[in-house]
């Protein structure tokens, strides 16, 4: 997302947002979420995490916590799709799924433990 034609706040959060995309893209978690049901999923499960650094309060609070931040937008959604019901489901499309998350993190180079690390801070997250 192109940070001209930002001001005041939406400039400001974008700040924070711009570093976890960083993280996100150079540890490969798309990559790594691939196996996550639907896009949407993994969008939303993106945001999820996001918004639990971002905002750190209940994961159901989300969608009041990025009202009017950038948040849904880098994630490729709109705040409108931060709803507790879209969120709940995407939080069980990891269901079945996270053991091969892990692996595909996990095999032998010291990158790929890093990107593990990563992984289960943010399933603490989540």
């Amino acid at each position: 997302m192109p940070v001209d034609g930002l001001e005041g706040q939406e400039a400001l959060d974008y700040g924070g947002i711009a570093v976890l995309e960083a993280a996100w893209q150079r540890l490969g978690l798309d990559s790594v979420l691939a196996g996550v049901g639907s896009e949407r999923k993994r969008r939303l499960l993106k945001a999820m995490i996001f918004g639990r650094i971002l905002f750190p309060s209940s994961k159901l609070g989300l969608r009041e916590q990025a009202r009017g931040t950038l948040l849904a937008k880098v994630c490729g959604l709109e705040e409108k799709d931060l709803e507790e019901d879209d969120l709940s489901r995407a939080m069980d499309g990891l269901n079945g799924v996270w053991s091969g998350i892990e692996e595909e993190a996990l095999p032998g180079s010291p990158a790929r433990r890093h990107k593990l690390g990563a992984l289960r801070a943010f399933e603490r997250l989540l």
